[in-house]
């Protein structure tokens, strides 16, 4: 996923009273701290992205990046292409992902990405775990090191 130059938008999903489905949350908080170029843009969707489609779909962006906790992959992360979020039934969001992606490949041809990361914790709380803490920090690194290059 060569992100430098493109013109990117980073969604962070998840819920910040889940322990670590905030994940996605956190990673645009971060993001948000890089001296970004104007062709990277982030916002945090939470977890209704159904109900930000409109910024989801308009702008100068050609690529997405939706940032989100996903149960049951046995990596810390993974980066899923939007071919490959077709079968998940993973979301814990109104709409799926899959049903996001078609709505927006109808109004433009995005390349779609998801940064999908391993939760240890899903109860109710705020507090992250440890694993969840280091997969942050790895991603926000990989997507630090593209922004400077």
């Amino acid at each position: 996923m060569k992100l430098r130059k493109r013109q990117v938008l980073f969604v962070g999903l998840g819920n910040p009273l889940r322990s670590d489905d905030t994940a996605g949350l956190l990673i645009i908080d971060r993001i948000l701290e890089f001296p970004l170029s104007e062709n990277w843009k982030a916002v945090k969707c939470y977890q209704t992205p159904e109900n930000y489609l409109d910024a989801l779909s308009k702008g100068k962006h050609d690529v997405i990046v939706f940032i989100d906790t996903v149960q049951g992959i046995e990596e810390n992360y993974r980066i899923y292409e939007k071919e490959e979020i077709r079968d998940f039934s993973f979301s814990t969001h109104s709409f799926g992902l899959a049903s996001i992606i078609d709505f927006l490949n109808r109004k433009k041809r995005f390349e779609i990405y998801l940064v999908g990361l391993r939760p240890a914790v899903l109860s109710l709380g705020t507090t992250l775990s440890l694993e969840m803490k280091r997969i942050i920090e790895t991603i926000v690194k990989g997507f630090e090191r593209e922004c400077r290059k």
